[in-house]
């Protein structure tokens, strides 16, 4: 397989004919057929797509998923979709290959993003990205031993220092365990 940088998609005017061996083909052509779909698509989704997905955009992992669901997708009902794409073909304004595959990774990658656990918005309205912070492991020993005033604290710097602000007053009582003092905080 070419390196990803001298990679070229295989041409609309070509897919008819591979889709044929992918359908009725002998065995082998349509082992062959399969796999060059298979490469194809993925690349397409990782390097061509664009998909309204925020920042997921980004994320090589997300597209790999999406791509393997848009193949999953496209090989449901024994290729049900493509049949029904192929036999369109011959009408005068017949959605070309790339164009085909683009509208169902855009559907499929919105369902995806929907999904998200990244995503905190609910259906219908726009995403809205949890924030991811990198935070030093050690952190977590901090937090399971701090007092609670500590506590409130230290997350109110973190919240300030990732860019949101901390409210004045919280709305919601926090609420603490019973907290044991160690020897450290003596």
């Amino acid at each position: 397989m070419p390196s990803l940088s001298t990679f070229t998609l295989l041409p609309n005017g070509k897919w008819p004919a591979l889709i044929d061996r992918l359908l009725s083909g002998t065995n082998t052509e349509r082992e062959t057929a399969r796999t060059t779909m298979w490469v194809e698509v993925d690349h397409f989704v990782l390097r061509c797509a664009r998909l309204p997905i925020g920042k997921l955009n980004d994320d090589d992992d997300a597209l790999r998923d999406i791509a393997v669901r848009v193949m999953k997708r496209l090989e449901r009902n024994n290729y049900q979709h493509i049949r029904t794409w192929r036999m369109k073909q011959g009408e005068p304004r017949a959605q070309r290959w790339w164009r085909y595959i683009d509208t169902v990774a855009y559907s499929v990658s919105v369902d995806y993003a929907r999904t998200s656990r990244q995503n905190l918005a609910p259906r219908g309205e726009p995403y809205r990205w949890a924030r991811e912070v990198l935070v030093d492991p050690e952190v977590f020993d901090f937090i399971s031993h701090a007092r609670p005033a500590d506590l409130v604290g230290y997350l109110t710097r973190l919240v300030e220092l990732t860019g949101g602000s901390a409210p004045e007053q919280s709305t919601i009582p926090l609420r603490f365990p019973d907290h044991t003092i160690t020897g450290k905080e003596k």
